[in-house]
């Protein structure tokens, strides 16, 4: 099993990172930075694409090149944990109990005040790039349509492209997920788009997660996450506490 932290740029934590390995996306052209286990503009990779794809060419590059039994992705700013405080990430151990049960293990959900649609419109692209997505997964995954409706009509979602599952199901993922991508890069131009617009592939993948993972029913652990940018007093600390607390035991690690 390996857990890839994925970075854009030279980071520092304070976390141990003996389970865990890091990988440097957008690695094309940033030959001076070293430091890290693995880069995406090696062997079989789309690292060109990092600007619009985000952390994808890292998923990617995990797809064709890793050979891990399991895999997980976190960020070089989020991680997993469920302690309290998050002072602790989620281990090995305590990952290989989880899968025994679940199939995927994610980021508690987010609701949100409007439909998943709408807050893609609102903040992250255009309606024209959903009517285009819409109509690849009509004509390539028909199948999947009802679950598509269903996640952008909704307003709950997994967020950040964080997971930790098994090769064989992430592979599956991945082939359906870039099958799509690839397929709609050819149908938007980005031309007009603010430079964080154009992170399109990756915001819309985080609503594709959604939806492939209800079409294929798998059990979900929802586990916390921490965001080590987020400087918070210890007040708000307990408050974050309290509410990873309450998710928790909404939402449970155990499945009878």
């Amino acid at each position: 099993m390996s857990i890839y932290v994925i970075a854009h740029k030279r980071f520092k934590t304070s976390f141990n990172f003996n389970d865990r390995k890091t990988l440097l996306v957008g690695a094309e052209g940033k030959d001076n930075l070293t430091g890290f286990d693995y880069y995406d503009n090696t062997k079989i990779n789309i690292s060109n694409k990092n600007k619009n794809y985000c952390e994808l060419t890292g998923l990617y590059w995990l797809w064709k090149n890793s050979s891990d039994k399991y895999v997980g992705i976190e960020h070089y700013r989020r991680y997993f944990t469920h302690d309290f405080f998050g002072r602790k990430l989620l281990n090995d151990s305590e990952i290989r109990e989880l899968l025994r049960i679940y199939d995927i293990i994610l980021p508690f959900p987010k609701r949100f005040p409007t439909s998943i649609e709408n807050d893609y419109i609102n903040n992250s692209g255009y309606k024209r790039d959903l009517d285009e997505l819409t109509k690849i997964i009509k004509k390539r995954y028909p199948e999947y349509i009802s679950e598509y409706k269903k996640v952008m009509e909704g307003n709950t979602l997994y967020l950040f492209n964080m997971m930790i599952l098994n090769k064989h199901t992430f592979d599956n993922y991945c082939a359906w997920l870039f099958d799509i991508l690839f397929e709609l890069e050819k149908k938007v131009s980005l031309e007009g788009y603010s430079d964080y617009q154009k992170r399109i592939y990756g915001f819309l993948s985080e609503r594709l997660l959604n939806v492939w993972i209800l079409h294929n029913n798998l059990k979900c652990c929802p586990i916390g996450v921490i965001n080590i940018e987020q400087k918070q007093n210890i007040t708000q600390k307990i408050l974050t506490g309290l509410k990873r607390k309450i998710l928790f035991k909404k939402y449970g690690t155990r499945r009878d």
